[in-house]
């Protein structure tokens, strides 16, 4: 089993600042781009609308565990949050590969991660993505300010922040 840690700051919005992704041997790394990591080398991955999706597909997953009406899917048409996250999983940029990793074939691990329903939108249509059985929603871990986020209530109040910020 794999699992997957986000660590968000709310310093006046909720933003994204490190993943850690473990499965198996692999254990990946991730920090979110600023000043100070930029200086020093270890940034990976920029606020953008694809980060912004698969941190809320993350929080619901998270959220599925302890609130049995919360799907652990996103889903939408174009321009949606869940359209964002699959033209990064189809486009497989850098931070993808970096957050997630590769088998030894050079493969992104991300595409056996990610389940997803009209890849790339070819039908027309929306599309919905989920989690594909690497890890559930117990090995998902939210962490904010540093501490672990436990409570239903937070981590809807994450996800209704993060639906609705700008990259």
């Amino acid at each position: 089993m794999a699992t997957v840690r986000l660590f968000f700051v709310a310093k006046g919005s909720i933003k994204l600042t490190r993943i850690e992704f473990t499965s198996g041997v692999i254990r990946r790394c991730s920090n979110g781009r600023s000043r100070e990591s930029s200086e020093r080398g270890e940034f990976s991955f920029r606020w953008t609308r694809g980060v912004i999706a698969l941190s809320v597909l993350l929080l619901r997953t998270a959220l599925s565990h302890r609130d049995n009406s919360c799907e652990a899917t996103i889903h939408g048409e174009a321009g949606s949050l869940a359209a964002a996250l699959d033209r990064a999983l189809c486009a497989e940029p850098v931070w993808i590969r970096e957050v997630f990793g590769a088998n030894t074939r050079g493969d992104p691990l991300s595409r056996k991660i990610f389940r997803r329903s009209n890849p790339g939108r070819r039908c027309g249509g929306p599309v919905t993505i989920s989690l594909n059985g690497w890890f559930g929603a117990r090995d998902v871990r939210i962490l904010l300010d540093g501490a672990e986020v436990s409570c239903a209530g937070l981590l809807k109040d994450m996800i209704g922040e993060l639906e609705t910020c700008d990259a």
